[in-house]
């Protein structure tokens, strides 16, 4: 069975696991920083975390924060759980991110931020949105799905005064969890990095292994011929369920992770530093993956927007009439396709309004579905799965 997704992990990151290096955790800081030219970067947990810390250490309190209403829901719950109020704004359907047109009437007396949010890597107009907001509203970038995406000649997570990072698994590259901001204000940087430096500790040995034990299972996790067997153990197997779940993403809660309140761990660090080595090869790995795409995947399912060189997609999104059917027929055919996002905030329990209206929104988060993106996806992988996906959406539309 195919994956959706698949962690560029080789045996670079496994040895990295025996390099001594106590100061892995400021060096991969600084060369992030300089991958993607910012001047400071400060490491976390989790994009969340970091988010939640820029919040709290800037003092922003009892705020309205401006952000879409499709997200992921742990943007707004770190806006909640840091005393502050989302207010959410629609999107645009050709590229899912918050419609500009759309920011200048939600904006109040008590807008202080705006996070603008570069949904699977599209890569948002920073530039316009500070001419609409003004320089009194701050601009958080949500940058976790577009690594190294550019626009107007910069990359995304340079333009506003601040950014967030995220390194799971789904992301471009990954340290198995783990995060980071960036931002070009040294008072800015010096704040989040005090904050961070008192209110964080170390992670428990616990964590440290599990981290270490999903970097070594990795390749034979995912692994073609494996995959599927796995798969249909863990749904059998509630206990294995329970062990493998992503952690806070249930929709009727409001919170944070467990371990968010602790520091990015050296081993993260390693791994993130082999990452960086080979990123503009995973990102030119993956672009050649979407062209193929885009040339024999019919276009009324992609519903793509101009593509050009200097984004780099998180995820390869389609547009269905009727996903729970399409991901039923796609798995019986062994490609293992879903969600990243199949919901848009407003509508979910905890944030549930019914005067609300958002129907782009709505609309993309009831028929988005992601197949199979990731490296070692060959010629022969990608004919086979763009085939059943032309045929089995044909038939399903028709």
């Amino acid at each position: 069975m195919y994956p959706i997704i698949k962690p560029d992990i080789g045996l670079s990151e496994i040895l990295a696991i025996f390099k001594f290096n106590n100061n892995a955790v400021r060096e991969f800081e600084q060369k992030f920083a300089n991958k993607i030219g910012a001047k400071y970067a400060i490491s976390f947990p989790y994009g969340r975390s970091g988010l939640f810390s820029i919040l709290k250490a800037l003092k922003i309190n009892n705020k309205e924060i401006l952000m879409p209403a499709y997200t992921c829901i742990v943007v707004p719950n770190a806006v909640v759980l840091s005393n502050n109020k989302p207010v959410f704004i629609d999107i645009n359907k050709k590229n899912f991110n918050m419609e500009l047109t759309k920011i200048k009437e939600n904006i109040s007396k008590n807008t202080k931020v705006i996070i603008p949010t570069h949904m699977y890597g599209y890569p948002m107009d920073i530039i316009a949105i500070r001419k609409i907001v003004g320089n009194n509203i701050l601009i958080i970038e949500d940058a976790c799905l577009g690594l190294l995406s550019e626009i107007n000649n910069k990359k995304i997570g340079t333009l506003g005064d601040l950014a967030f990072f995220s390194f799971n698994i789904s992301k471009q590259i990954t340290t198995f969890d783990g995060g980071i901001v960036v931002t070009n204000n040294k008072e800015y940087f010096e704040k989040i990095k005090k904050y961070r430096n008192k209110k964080f500790k170390k992670a428990p040995f616990k964590k440290k292994l599990k981290i270490l034990a999903l970097l070594l299972a990795s390749p034979l996790i995912y692994n073609n011929a494996l995959y599927g067997l796995i798969q249909k153990f863990r749904n059998k197997s509630s206990f294995f369920k329970r062990k493998t779940k992503f952690e806070n993403w249930n929709l009727n809660k409001i919170n944070l992770p467990s371990d968010n309140f602790t520091f990015l761990t050296n081993l993260q660090a390693k791994v993130g530093l082999e990452q960086l080595k080979k990123i503009e090869e995973i990102l030119k790995k993956r672009k050649k993956i979407e062209n193929y795409y885009n040339k024999f995947i019919s276009k009324q399912y992609t519903n793509k927007s101009k593509i050009h060189k200097k984004i780099n997609h998180s995820h390869y999104n389609l547009l269905v009439k009727n996903r729970s059917r399409v991901i039923h027929l796609f798995r019986k055919q062994r490609i293992n396709i879903g969600t990243t996002f199949n919901y848009y905030i407003p509508n979910t329990k905890k944030y549930f309004n019914s005067n609300s209206k958002f129907p782009n929104s709505k609309k993309i988060s009831k028929k988005i579905i992601n197949i199979p993106f990731y490296t070692n996806l060959n010629k022969k992988d990608l004919s086979k799965i763009s085939k059943i996906i032309n045929k089995t959406l044909k038939n399903e539309n028709n």
